[in-house]
């Protein structure tokens, strides 16, 4: 007996000398790690410093172990674990965000052969990144610092030559690089030779290579001998993780003496928290931290990318940065500039707001961007995101508490719910969240139904998606009804029944009262959208499949998301959490959960995936209209699915055996062998092989957690089963927080960073605040470039150019027809059109970078490089015109006969055409092969005479002259036509007689394209070329004629505009350059009056002589009827709650 106990003992000792050397290795190794980052060098001291630290943390360890009273620990166990944890962490966590290991042991040149009077010459040495990529390029190794030439150990005739140069004229000269040992860099040296040839040999870690230098390169050859090996990747990740591990064991040690050191005391007081419902059952208390966890773990990932505010990063990204920044900045209008829901002035020519907001902005979370100023938009973006995945979290909390189970566990599957692929891959797309948010509590109301408790929950919480965001609120109502077949069929196999008859009839009724309910916001946003730019599009009315099915399983795994899956080819993003996804999997073979539960939630979540699959489906799914981008926007629905069956499975988690966890096992390594061998880009061997690893320890995590429940009342296995459920919950997390990291760097990638965005708002805010101050009149005012297509609605001001899903197409057909930029659901300021056509349309100031080449108008401010220029001629939103105007719209393709008749129309046939054909000498073109072969540069070119100083303005009809640059008389115009199809342009002023050469020059090489053009279409657009000159003494003519009886407006709100007119003649009419629309209200003189549309876009009225008045009053069309529905829906429910109550107190 003493001997056994002597020898526990001696073992125990072992163990504590084992472990302390362990510690004290990878506090070495870690900190020197740390140490040669920059320099790749220990120096004494350094070396000195981790020797005593080393030193003295192993006889801390050892002096804390004799003091601890030894318990029944298994120590096998904890140093099992932390290897586990520690490898795992090496393999799961990104190379940037830890430290990277190369192993170096040999690295030695040879020159084999030199020509007599040759010389080898070492450039240049440096320690350089380790690449990404295994098949990575010599240019891909990024120089991070030098290496001294005395880092090399020289045999032979090697000297330093007069430009630096390590060289040797001698062959069977070596160099070997001394510097051996676990690496950050990889050595890199840039090698040739000098009049003559050479070869050398290059031996890497055993691997030969051979080099041959001509002599005529003038550019030294970077060369290194590292190659991608997949077992030295594996070595140097092993050794990583016995670092890691080093350092997770002493907290894993103490975690368990801990927890053993008083059991019955800790377990007792577990047992009481239970019964009392203590802090951890407190609903308040986990609803926070389901709120709180998600925001937190975005936190921490915003500080390891650098996303503000930890660094430049910001999420305004794609259309973040092109529309809803401009948006939600509007927002702050309604405060102060009089604007408000029903029209704004800052988008196209005019237009109803309505819509706009309610697609994008009627979450009131969005306000909260009120309380900053523009150039902070990036916080207020951060706070809006983050706060939409903390509700996530916590609506997703609530429903499983209520509906599934109340447990503290709950918080894993509401996180993973917050942080799904979807969300993380739409944080840009604010609005995206709101279904997300929702989705619960609509759920929740519908489990109210379905237990009697009423129909008011699922009525407003529906009403309130819809209203917030008609578009999701469709998908939800939708799925809202699958939902409730899903729930009466499963119910069938439990001990409450949902009765068919009863709930059916208050699921359709608590329906249509969600709906009318919304309506006040619904119906006119219908009617206005009604004339915009969507179409149904029945050619995508097919049962094609969108990808191949089984490339919905690779989405599953952690990081399977590329820049690919937001374009329309993209595939579903649908990971959920590596441990919901398990239990989804466990949730299929529980024996607690009955075959019908499984079929019935198999053909829910198989209902989904065949809807991503086939296009007719995915159409229905997006309101029968195909999106542009972001594709599959319903993802989130697939996802819930996945967390609620997970859930489900979690609390029945008793039901997995240990055979049904080795099937499992062997099921998951398939996949993961299967997944590897289909190569998909977005996913690496490491990443997939990280994540079957991952479910192995869930798997055992899981084993254990059963078999210590199978005695409950044995306190030390109660422990133990908490701790299994501790690091469950821990691995979940790391996981989604692994997750989100991969998911945002590709995401916010491009994004704009904060100080060249404050740059750009500081730049412009002073100049249009100096114009508003100087010109409080109603006018348009625009920015040429690089301004951004909603910069109006950014800065509030009436502008002109606009992006959005809301716009109308009467519009911007007609500005296109005006010459400006236009394409999809945008229209562009841009370069502008021609003089005639800002006069025409009010725009007084025009905002743009200074140039010696054109500048439009007089300048009138000035300020860091940019300039305000101040149009002379601009009339007010509304000015007499002739009746002619009624027939002046002309559909011909040349865009200046159609601004000269609209001249001459106004103006009643008054004065000549304002624009006279230039005449074109000659035109060429250099290339009829217009092929994605040719590499040489290919143009067209015109060449005509200035027979005056007027404006010389050109249009290319021709869609392909998007690809082109333009240039004239050798000076490039650059950034046009790059990517978008480009309207009328300003070529400049010239003097009579002067020859022009105007050049449009194609590189298919420079533009990286992939295009087949056919020269028949290059011959189009030399034929079809327009250029014309403007009549500047004539421009002023027509404008002061139309000034005569232009009308003085003033704006009461954005939506209510008085004016005052002086009409000399008969058969005048009064032109608005404000868009038709049916839900103006005028009247003149205090009548109402109907207006006419004109130039199928603008809004004219019939006016006598005389003095008038005016008053225009936006009352967006349905806003009535939808107002009514409201009231009656609200009636009903009140009647229906008055009743419900009654019958309850006579039961």
């Amino acid at each position: 007996m003493k001997s056994i106990t002597h020898f526990i003992h001696k073992k125990n000792q072992l163990w504590t000398i084992f472990s302390g050397f362990w510690i004290a290795a990878s506090i070495l190794c870690l900190g020197s790690a740390f140490l040669i980052k920059n320099d790749e060098n220990l120096s004494r001291n350094e070396i000195s410093f981790l020797i005593s630290l080393s030193i003295a943390f192993c006889c801390f360890y050892w002096f804390i172990q004799r003091l601890i009273k030894r318990k029944k620990i298994s120590e096998i166990f904890i140093i099992c674990l932390a290897l586990f944890l520690g490898i795992s962490g090496s393999f799961l966590l990104n190379e940037e965000n830890t430290i990277s290991f190369h192993l170096l042991n040999q690295f030695e040149i040879e020159v084999l052969d030199l020509d007599p009077d040759a010389e080898f010459d070492v450039y240049w040495a440096y320690w350089a990144e380790k690449p990404d990529e295994p098949d990575a390029k010599i240019m891909d190794y990024q120089h991070s610092f030098d290496i001294s030439y005395s880092r090399f150990e020289k045999e032979g005739d090697w000297k330093i030559s007069e430009e630096g140069y390590l060289s040797t004229q001698s062959e069977n000269a070596h160099l070997i690089f001394r510097d051996h040992g676990l690496r950050h860099h990889i050595p890199v040296l840039c090698l040739n030779t000098r009049n003559g040839q050479g070869t050398i040999s290059m031996l890497y870690n055993g691997k030969m290579e051979f080099v041959h230098f001509t002599g005529n390169d003038l550019d030294p050859v970077p060369v290194t001998g590292y190659s991608y090996s997949f077992i030295s990747e594996m070595i140097e990740k092993m050794i990583l993780g016995f670092v890691f591990a080093g350092f997770i064991f002493p907290f894993l040690q103490a975690v368990a003496v801990f927890l053993y050191s008083k059991p019955r005391r800790l377990m007792q007081k577990y047992h009481e928290m239970r019964t009392d419902k203590s802090w951890f059952q407190n609903e308040f208390l986990i609803a926070i931290i389901a709120f709180a966890l998600p925001i937190c773990i975005l936190l921490l990932v915003e500080a390891l990318i650098g996303v503000f505010p930890f660094g430049q990063k910001t999420f305004l990204i794609m259309d973040m940065e092109q529309q809803y920044s401009a948006y939600l900045g509007y927002l702050k209008t309604f405060f102060t500039e009089n604007n408000n829901l029903f029209y704004t002035f800052s988008k196209n020519l005019g237009g109803d707001m309505l819509s706009l907001f309610a697609y994008y902005l009627a979450n009131p979370i969005n306000f909260l961007t009120c309380l900053f100023s523009v150039e902070d938009f990036p916080k207020a973006a951060a706070l809006i995101i983050l706060l939409r995945f903390g509700l996530c979290g916590l609506t997703c909390n609530i429903f499983l508490r209520k509906c599934v189970r109340p447990n503290f566990s709950s918080i894993i599957f509401s996180t993973a719910y917050a942080l799904m692929g979807y969300t993380l891959m739409n944080a840009e797309n604010y609005f995206f969240i709101d279904g997300v948010i929702f989705l619960p509590l609509v759920l929740l109301g519908l489990e109210k139904i379905f237990y009697s408790h009423g129909p008011f929950l699922y009525v407003f919480s529906l009403a309130a998606i819809i209203f917030i965001n008609f578009y999701f609120g469709y998908m939800i109502c939708l799925f809202s009804f699958f939902y409730v077949i899903y729930r009466i069929l499963i119910s069938t196999v439990k001990q409450d029944p949902i009765r068919f008859k009863r709930v059916l009839p208050q699921y359709c009724l608590g329906t249509l009262l969600g709906i009318g309910l919304a309506c006040l916001l619904f119906i006119p946003t219908i009617v206005q959208l009604s004339h915009g730019t969507k179409e149904l599009t029945p050619d995508h009315f097919t049962f094609e499949p969108n990808f191949q099915l089984f490339d919905l399983i690779p989405k599953i795994f952690t990081g399977a998301y590329s820049d690919s899956d937001r374009g329309n080819l993209g595939i579903p993003v649908i990971f959920s959490g590596i441990f919901p996804e398990l239990l989804t999997l466990f949730y299929f073979l529980n024996r607690n959960i009955t075959r019908k539960e499984k079929l019935a939630s198999f053909s829910l979540l198989a209902m989904l995936a065949i809807s991503f699959h086939v296009r007719l489906l995915d159409m229905i799914w997006h309101g029968f209209n195909s999106p542009i981008g972001w594709p599959y926007r319903y993802e989130f629905l697939f996802s819930f699915v996945v967390i609620y069956l997970a859930y489900q499975c979690w609390c029945e988690i008793s039901g997995i055996t240990s055979n049904l966890l080795a099937t499992a096992s062997l099921l998951i390594i398939a996949l993961g062998v299967l997944v590897e061998k289909m190569d998909y880009g977005f996913l690496t061997i490491k990443e997939i092989y990280a994540d079957v690893l991952l479910c192995f320890f869930f798997c055992i995590l899981i084993y254990f957690l059963n078999r210590k429940f199978q005695n409950t009342e044995n306190i030390k296995k109660h422990t133990v089963a908490l701790m299994m459920k501790f690091l469950i919950m821990v691995f979940s997390i790391l996981n989604l927080a692994v997750n989100a990291h991969q998911t945002w760097s590709i995401e916010l990638k491009g994004s704009d960073s904060v100080d060249h965005y404050r740059e750009s708002v500081q730049k412009i805010t002073p100049l249009i605040e100096k114009v508003r101050a100087m010109d409080t009149s109603f006018y348009r005012m625009e920015q040429t470039a690089p301004a951004r297509k909603n910069d109006s609605m950014k800065y509030g001001y009436n502008g002109l150019s606009h992006y959005s899903s809301t716009t109308y197409g009467a519009v911007l057909y007609f500005l296109q027809r005006l010459g400006f930029e236009q394409i999809f659901y945008w229209n562009y300021y841009g370069n502008g059109s021609t003089a005639a056509v800002d006069s025409l349309l009010g725009i007084k100031y025009v905002i743009s970078p200074q140039s010696d080449q054109y500048e439009p108008y007089p300048k009138r401010l000035e300020q860091n490089g940019i300039a305000v220029y101040q149009n002379p001629n601009a009339l007010p939103l509304a000015f007499t015109v002739s009746n002619n105007i009624l027939g002046s719209w002309s559909l011909t393709e040349d865009l200046f006969e159609v601004q000269n008749q609209m001249l001459i129309g106004m103006t009643d046939h008054q004065f000549p055409a304002l624009y006279r054909k230039a005449t074109v000498e000659k035109s060429s073109f250099s290339n009829p092969c217009w092929s994605s072969d040719v590499t040489s540069i290919n143009e067209i070119t015109w060449e005509l005479k200035a027979d005056s100083t007027d404006t010389l303005y050109a249009y290319f009809p021709a869609e392909l002259v998007s690809y082109f640059d333009l240039s004239v008389n050798n000076k490039l115009l650059k950034d046009y036509f790059m990517n978008d199809r480009y309207g009328i342009i300003a070529l400049g002023k010239f003097n009579p007689g002067e020859s022009i050469r105007i050049r449009l020059r194609f590189n298919v090489k420079e533009q990286n394209l992939n295009l087949d053009f056919q020269s028949d279409e290059i011959l189009d657009s030399v034929r079809n070329a327009q250029f014309y000159f403007e009549d500047a003494k004539l421009l002023e003519t027509y404008f002061g004629f139309l000034k005569q009886e232009s009308a003085k407006i003033e704006k009461i709100s954005s939506s209510h505009l008085r004016g005052y007119v002086t009409v000399g003649s008969e058969k005048r009419f009064l032109l608005f350059s404000i868009p038709y629309d049916q839900s103006w209200i005028l009247r003149i003189d205090g009548k109402r009056t109907i207006p006419v549309k004109v130039f199928d876009a603008l809004m004219a009225v019939k006016i006598s002589p005389g003095n008038h008045s005016f008053e225009m009053i936006y009352l967006p069309e349905g806003l009535i009827p939808g107002m009514g529905i409201t009231a009656v829906s609200l009636i009903i429910i009140v009647i229906w709650r008055v009743s419900m109550v009654r019958r309850q107190r006579k039961k």
